[in-house]
């Protein structure tokens, strides 16, 4: 079993807002559409002067393969980066798609975590969060990031 998890911005905090099995057709499985038109209204074009370093340009994509190991967290967690808050927190102006490839990964929004399995699907809406490992378990996940700019 697999699960979509959508976050986003309620009362001013990131959020889960839903947290569903995919459902398979035998072949294929509908995972998320963004409508233009339908953006929520927290997600803003992007901006040069408050982006952070890994965000892709305006009207662009970035994809990365990122690999948490326990050890990598702390280290990475100890080094001060434009933008990031205590325990790894960020916000990114952009719509992200996560896939959890191995391993076991947590994330951390707000007001609660989320524990992923590899073929989970996160769907990260410009939302306030940070990754972690799952106890000493180590994972790996595969993410497109997304500027709004791109969607329009």
């Amino acid at each position: 079993m697999s699960r979509r998890i959508v976050t986003g911005n309620v009362e001013g905090r990131s959020r889960v807002i839903s947290d569903e099995e995919i459902v398979f057709d035998g072949f294929s499985a509908q995972v998320w559409t963004v409508e233009p038109d339908a953006l929520p209204s927290w997600i803003s074009p992007h901006d040069p002067a408050t982006a952070l370093p890994f965000e892709p340009a305006a009207g662009a994509s970035r994809s990365m393969i990122v690999h948490l190991t326990p050890e990598n967290v702390r280290e990475q967690r100890a080094m001060p980066l434009p933008g990031v808050r205590e325990h790894g927190f960020h916000t990114t102006r952009s719509i992200d798609y996560v896939v959890v490839l191995d391993g076991w990964i947590r994330l951390d929004l707000d007001d609660e975590s989320v524990d992923l399995a590899a073929g989970d699907v996160v769907i990260q809406q410009a939302t306030s969060h940070a990754w972690s490992t799952v106890g000493e378990e180590s994972g790996t996940f595969f993410v497109v990031v997304t500027t709004v700019d791109a969607l329009l």
